[in-house]
């Protein structure tokens, strides 16, 4: 008996099925990770007041500054706070800012970040409950992307999953969702805006604050070639079974 047209059934089967499952595979990924549509990296905004009124008696930072944690960012003279303080026979330590010995209330940066705003100058009254600084919390950078997913994608979203974050220098980063909002989109389809938090402190030189970047939003986690080689054994123990009736 001639074997080889049996032979070459068998090779050209299992290129087929090879293919096919590389096809399967291949869409099994393209659903399972969805690029984002757009994706920048932001960070909390944080503002710096006081509850009392008073004169801005030095301004030491300005617009665009970098700012660490605990750092003097002006002092106010308030003589509303000195009036009160007497009043209730409170001492300078009671309160939750330190005064200075010239009893001024001194402003400090709660978290290292950049000055986003500066609202009063020297020599300025201050209103009191009034954001004085407004400051980009730089330990607190989150992730806002975008992404249009399909019905059965939606059924796989939870909070629970990772987004893949990728800078412009290349580095990948993994992100966990914190928040997310669904809006409908034609064609069925539906827009995803996610904010998500990187699980280890970013490099502030790595990237800019608000330039785009690279995300990609992580359904399902999958083994591939464990799926290949598995759909692969099955179609070969089906196709020597065949063989041999």
């Amino acid at each position: 008996m001639n074997k080889r047209p049996l032979i070459v059934l068998v090779l050209g089967s299992i290129s087929v099925l090879l293919l096919i499952a590389g096809l399967v595979v291949y869409q099994d990924r393209k659903d399972s990770h969805v690029d984002a549509t757009e994706a920048t990296i932001s960070a909390t905004t944080y503002d710096v007041g006081v509850e009392y009124s008073g004169v801005m008696a030095q301004q030491n930072v300005q617009k665009g500054q970098v700012v660490t944690r605990g750092q003097l960012l002006g002092t106010i003279k308030s003589g509303t706070l000195m009036e009160r303080l007497r009043e209730a026979k409170l001492q300078p330590q009671d309160l939750p800012y330190p005064i200075n010995t010239n009893s001024e209330i001194e402003l400090r940066a709660a978290n290292p970040g950049i000055i986003k705003a500066v609202n009063f100058g020297n020599g300025s009254f201050v209103p009191a409950n009034q954001p004085i600084y407004s400051i980009i919390d730089t330990s607190q950078y989150y992730v806002s992307s975008k992404f249009t997913l399909g019905t059965q994608q939606l059924k796989d979203l939870t909070a629970q999953k990772n987004v893949e974050l990728q800078l412009q220098s290349g580095m990948r980063l993994p992100t966990r969702v914190r928040d997310l909002q669904i809006k409908p989109a034609d064609g069925g389809k539906q827009v995803v805006s996610i904010e998500s938090v990187p699980v280890s402190q970013l490099n502030q030189d790595a990237f800019k604050l608000g330039e785009p970047v690279h995300t990609t939003l992580i359904l399902r986690e999958h083994d591939y070639w464990h799926h290949i080689t598995n759909w692969t054994s099955s179609q070969w123990a089906a196709l020597r079974k065949l063989i041999g009736r």
